[in-house]
């Protein structure tokens, strides 16, 4: 056996699956190459021109570092020895068969092997036999049904050695495909195999949205791309009962609006996924309008995004219940200053009212706010959105954690009803006193 690159302290398993994989061919070679580990089973043939027949060559995938599922390099071995060892008498044994099981793809009628008869009362050593007994049965009887490569396909682990980003279609390509959904989901929302689209409500609003908001709602549209033939397989479970995977179509790729995301496995050197910025230029945009009926409007300013944020704070931090019949935007013109509005709305507040979450957000505004001490209304704007909209962001702080975005407004504590007392006073504006004192 020739094994390489084993450390010491993780070569537990994998050794020991190595060393059982021994006793079935003459050699098992695992090399180091460039972007995966090469591991062939192998038999000396005493034949002309052959010194070995070769039963399994498998390209296994290094480990991944980083993010909550990473794996080392020999956790992917060991994922793909073990079982391989489960069904090897599957892939030795196969040309002794008539008909080669692996070719069964789920047909036939095998007679199987009942499974045992469950123990009586609760001892715990009977339970461990007959879980033991009953996942032995049930193996063997998988074996009588399929054949290795039914039983057996690691995909995760697997090097593919397949660039398939290659494949995927033009901008041009893709914008057919989105006007191909739009026509067909338009009136039939729902899940297809080419795209989903559940809320076309959500993009077809009459009251009108800026290039910035409409674009930012196409990407509820998720389009799949880069159809293939997926064949059927059988995936076992840790009782060895198979689940049936059904041959289909599936998709290399899925796009939600321009962000492109991977199905499935692909090989760690080929995650870095190209860019659809500038999918959705004008001539789309303008088809989208006059097919789904939505006017064009004007990008909403910063004062009217924070006074949509500073409603949604109010709402959250007074609390629904407390809100039914109190309209602070009305309320807030019978007071002369902020501090009386504060001192009103404080009477509002339930005890114990914490929290906090997301608050208003359109043309590529972010807002949040919080109610825990102080208070706190922030709305930030990626750097990037803010010029195409030709607003300035000279003197805007940076945003704490996403150095891209810019703080548009950042306000705690008092400046949240200084804020608000200013934009939804409306007394300099026309004088409406009387008529709110009325409505009070």
């Amino acid at each position: 056996m020739s094994c390489c690159n084993i450390v010491k302290k993780d070569r537990n398993k994998s050794e020991k699956y190595l060393l059982e994989l021994e006793k079935h061919f003459d050699e098992i070679v695992l090399k180091d190459k460039e972007n995966y580990r090469l591991l062939t089973l192998r038999d000396k043939v005493d034949k002309a021109n052959y010194d070995y027949v070769v039963w399994l060559e498998l390209k296994i995938s290094y480990g991944t570092s980083g993010g909550y599922n990473a794996k080392s390099d020999e956790d992917m071995l060991e994922n793909v020895l073990e079982p391989l060892l489960d069904w090897l008498d599957l892939l030795k044994g196969f040309e002794k068969k008539s008909v080669p099981k692996q070719l069964s793809l789920f047909g036939g009628d095998t007679e199987l092997e009942p499974m045992p008869n469950p123990p009586q009362g609760g001892n715990d050593k009977g339970w461990s036999s007959y879980h033991k007994k009953s996942n032995e049965v049930a193996k063997r009887n998988l074996k009588k049904q399929y054949g290795f490569f039914e039983l057996f396909h690691p995909s995760y682990e697997l090097y593919t050695g397949i660039d398939y980003r290659k494949f995927l279609p033009s901008k041009e390509e893709v914008r057919e495909l989105y006007k191909q959904a739009i026509l067909k989901g338009k009136d039939n929302p729902g899940r297809y195999d080419e795209f989903w689209w559940d809320y076309p409500k959500y993009i077809m609003e009459e009251s009108g949205l800026s290039d910035f908001e409409l674009i930012s709602r196409l990407h509820s549209i998720r389009l799949f791309l880069l159809p293939y033939k997926k064949y059927g397989y059988v995936s076992p479970d840790l009782s060895y009962t198979g689940h049936k995977i059904k041959s289909g179509v599936s998709y290399r790729y899925y796009l939600d609006g321009t962000k492109l995301s991977t199905c499935g496995h692909h090989d760690n050197d080929t995650l870095a996924l190209p860019s659809y910025d500038g999918l959705f230029d004008a001539e789309f945009l303008d088809w989208v309008r006059d097919t789904l009926g939505i006017p064009y409007k004007e990008p909403i300013s910063d004062d009217e995004v924070l006074k949509k944020n500073l409603q949604h704070y109010m709402h959250r931090l007074i609390g629904a219940d407390n809100m039914k019949g109190y309209d602070f935007k009305k309320k807030v013109n019978t007071f002369k200053d902020w501090k009386e509005f504060k001192k009103s709305i404080q009477k509002l507040i339930p005890k114990g009212n914490n929290g906090g979450g997301s608050g208003y957000s359109m043309d590529n505004f972010r807002g949040s706010i919080s109610i825990d001490g102080k208070g706190h209304v922030c709305i930030t704007q990626k750097i990037k959105n803010r010029l195409e909209m030709n607003r300035n962001v000279d003197g805007l702080e940076r945003e704490k954690y996403d150095t891209d975005s810019v703080y548009v407004w950042n306000l705690f504590g008092d400046d949240i009803y200084k804020k608000t007392f200013e934009l939804f006073n409306k007394k300099e504006i026309a004088n409406q006193t009387s008529l709110f004192d009325f409505a009070v």
